[in-house]
C-alpha cells in the first residue's frame, strides 16, 4: 500500500492538554499517539498561542489514523502533504 508523507499540524487545546497534565496522563497520551503514528521527526512550540507539534509522517490513510490518534486529547490536526516518492 503506497504511504502518502505528509506535515501534521497538531494543536492541542489548552484546557484539555492541562487537565491531561494535571491528572498525569498527558506523557502515556502522547507516547501511544506518536508509537501509533511513529513520525519521522517532531517538534514543538506555540502557534498563534495554541501548543502546536509539527510532525513529519508517513501515513496510508491519514483521515483514519488522524481520527484513531488524538482521541482523548481533542487535539485539531491539519495535513499538509502529498505522496511519498519510491
Amino acid at each position: 500500500m503506497a504511504t502518502m508523507r505528509f506535515i501534521m499540524f497538531a494543536k492541542a487545546p489548552h484546557q484539555e492538554f492541562n487537565a491531561a497534565v494535571k491528572d498525569g496522563t498527558a506523557g502515556a497520551k502522547l507516547k501511544r499517539i506518536f508509537d501509533a503514528i511513529k513520525p519521522e521527526a517532531m517538534y514543538f512550540t506555540a502557534l498563534h498561542g495554541v501548543r502546536t507539534a509539527i510532525v513529519v509522517v508517513d501515513l496510508p490513510d491519514a483521515s483514519l489514523q488522524r481520527r484513531r490518534c488524538f482521541l482523548g486529547l481533542n487535539v485539531g490536526s491539519p495535513l499538509v502533504g502529498g505522496p511519498s516518492p519510491e
